[in-house]
């Protein structure tokens, strides 16, 4: 799994969460979420407001307590060990 697939799959476990909450189904803030990654780590892009509709409604919290995150992070790091291992060999 690469970097970039861990973005895609945080846009969607994000988007998702907003959308099982009902706080809007399109548009502006669902469009406006986008996941990086570069050499200090992932980061999310989102419109100014997200920072206070996640306050109230816990978006980051619920996401990052999710077994599907949960199962990205597994993958992702599980691959990262396993390259470690085969290219020390």
């Amino acid at each position: 799994m690469t970097t970039q697939d861990v973005c895609n799959l945080l846009n969607k476990l994000f988007k998702d969460e907003i959308k099982r909450q009902g706080l809007v189904s399109s548009g502006r803030l669902l469009n406006s979420i986008k996941w990086s990654y570069d050499n200090s780590g992932f980061h999310m892009i989102a419109e100014d407001y997200f920072k206070f509709v996640d306050a109230k409604y816990k978006i980051t919290e619920n996401v990052l307590e999710s077994p599907k995150f949960a199962n990205v992070m597994e993958i992702y790091y599980a691959g990262i060990i396993e390259n470690e291992l085969t290219s020390n060999k």
